[in-house]
């Protein structure tokens, strides 16, 4: 996962294109194949310390990747992209707003103490929805 957005910003700023900067950002960190079965036991495993294994999995990826989507240098190396430099398909234009966009709803344009306190903010959410969905699960009706 942190390899994908290491690669994505090793790519100087003369040889960035679509493929190699926005198409590769949507690519990078994919890791709900190998992780999905094992968060959806939480949701499903009849067994409560199965479910808080899969609990506590999903708060510490969930903060990895809020760590992983407030990186500055890729926010940077995506700045670095020029949309004008080749010619766009209308989803690839979509796409890239679509990324512009995500980029900006994490304050990552704002001063970087704004920056920490929308990730703060964004960690403790995910651990409070986490907690919401475990105390679900666990009970007993």
């Amino acid at each position: 996962m942190k390899s994908d957005y290491q690669a994505i910003k090793a790519v100087p700023k003369k040889d960035r294109t679509f493929e190699n900067t926005v198409y590769a950002f949507m690519g990078a960190g994919k890791i709900d194949v190998h992780t999905g079965p094992i968060l959806f036991l939480e949701y499903v495993s009849e067994s409560k310390e199965i479910r808080n294994v899969s609990n506590k999995l999903g708060v510490t990826i969930s903060k990895a990747l809020t760590d992983l989507s407030y990186d500055e240098d890729l926010y940077r190396a995506f700045l670095e992209y020029n949309p004008k430099k080749e010619p766009l398909t209308e989803s690839e234009k979509l796409l890239y707003d679509d990324v512009q966009k995500s980029f900006k709803d994490k304050g990552l344009h704002l001063p970087k103490d704004k920056q920490k306190k929308l990730a703060s903010i964004a960690k403790t959410m995910s651990e409070l929805g986490s907690t919401f969905t475990k105390n679900i699960a666990d009970f007993d009706a």
